[in-house]
């Protein structure tokens, strides 16, 4: 009971403040939760136009 009221606290607190506001209401030694995607992409982003182009092909190299 206790861990479903504080998990809904701290699922409230992190949409209204970000995701590490929430870390007050995490007990233990559990690491800040780091974000990510909620499904994988199916493949990879592709440039619509010129600038966008030049935006991935950037990122891209730096990888």
């Amino acid at each position: 009971e206790d861990v479903r009221r504080r998990d809904e606290a701290r699922f409230e607190t992190q949409l209204a403040e970000g995701v590490r506001a929430g870390q007050r209401f995490l007990k233990g030694n559990i690491g800040t939760p780091i974000p990510t995607p909620l499904t994988q992409p199916r493949r990879a982003g592709r440039a619509l136009n010129e600038e966008t182009a030049g935006v991935l092909n950037k990122a891209e190299s730096q990888n």
